[in-house]
């Protein structure tokens, strides 16, 4: 910790941009809904909270899960001036008729915090299990129909609680495959955070030629160490896109799995999305949660704007 330190020769840190597996989760949320518009009365509602303010890891995710219902609002309207947003719009209804013939149009998604005051609540203020009762309860009396818990252990909190409302609502879970942890009949997906992958693709690098690594005395020698090697580097999933994803559960068909993972265009907004919030998470975590509410038309449309340059 000591910052006048040499550097370790072996050390390599790995970022993961929350802000693009929230919106990639959110985008599942918005389809999911959307095939079961008919029992939730075509209101589609969404709600999230965070254990704490954390603009790197935790008000990222809650960022990127926001901004989805806007950008799907975006790619469903009728009258929207983003283009190149709406080429996706056929896509996703083709999409989601294959799934349920029922679809006939889709439905745009609603935020049930709708105003940023400071009555508003976004954060339980810990990470602490029991300490998500409380705005969990806000939430499902809000009519949100899917919650997002960025808080660790209180995703348990909003399951209980959405047991002792007896809601309808369901569960995003974050980071890993949380139906795993709390089952999948009330978790409908995960914003995903592949450290599986990440830790394979590092181990490859630096086992490899790049890194100077020699397998016959399993040694490394720096002499022959490459601009290729990740040691003493900093690796983002900006450039290993297969780094974050979104969790597959009964929930979700596989169609679905596959649009996220493989569409060019989709691919290339959630990395736009990361690139937006790098230029903005310098900003307090007040003013990037305000563009993405409809009441904050200026900073909205600046978004909106980047996403759609995005695309050409």
């Amino acid at each position: 910790m000591d910052q006048k330190a040499p550097w370790a020769d072996n050390i390599v840190g790995i970022l993961f941009q929350k802000e693009i597996a929230g919106f990639l989760a959110g985008f599942v949320s918005a389809m999911w809904l959307n095939l079961h518009q008919t029992e939730f009365n075509r209101q589609l509602n969404i709600g999230t909270y965070g254990g704490m303010d954390n603009p790197i890891g935790v008000s990222n995710y809650l960022w990127g899960f926001l901004l989805s219902a806007d950008v799907f609002n975006e790619i469903i309207n009728k009258n929207s001036v983003y283009s190149n947003l709406q080429q996706l719009k056929q896509d996703i209804l083709n999409l989601l008729q294959a799934i349920n013939p029922d679809i006939i149009e889709l439905q745009p998604i609603k935020k049930v915090q709708t105003v940023l005051n400071k009555n508003e609540s976004w954060f339980s203020q810990s990470f602490n299990q029991g300490d998500g009762k409380v705005i969990s309860d806000y939430l499902i009396s809000k009519k949100a129909h899917v919650i997002f818990p960025v808080a660790g252990p209180q995703t348990q909190d909003t399951i209980d609680r959405i047991k002792y409302n007896q809601a309808k609502t369901k569960v995003v879970g974050v980071d890993t495959a949380q139906s795993k942890i709390y089952g999948d009949q009330y978790i409908i997906t995960s914003g995903l955070l592949n450290i599986a992958q990440a830790t394979e693709d590092t181990l490859t690098n630096i086992y490899s030629p790049s890194c100077g690594y020699q397998i016959d005395s399993k040694t490394w020698n720096k002499d022959k160490k490459t601009n290729n090697c990740w040691i003493n580097t900093d690796q983002s999933s900006k450039t290993n896109i297969n780094w974050l994803g979104v969790e597959k559960t009964k929930w979700i068909d596989n169609k679905i799995i596959t649009y996220i993972n493989k569409d060019a265009k989709l691919t290339k907004l959630a990395a736009a999305v990361g690139a937006v919030y790098t230029k903005i998470k310098q900003l307090h975590f007040v003013d990037t949660l305000a563009l993405t509410y409809e009441t904050q038309q200026t900073l909205k449309k600046a978004v909106l704007l980047m996403l759609e340059n995005s695309l050409k």
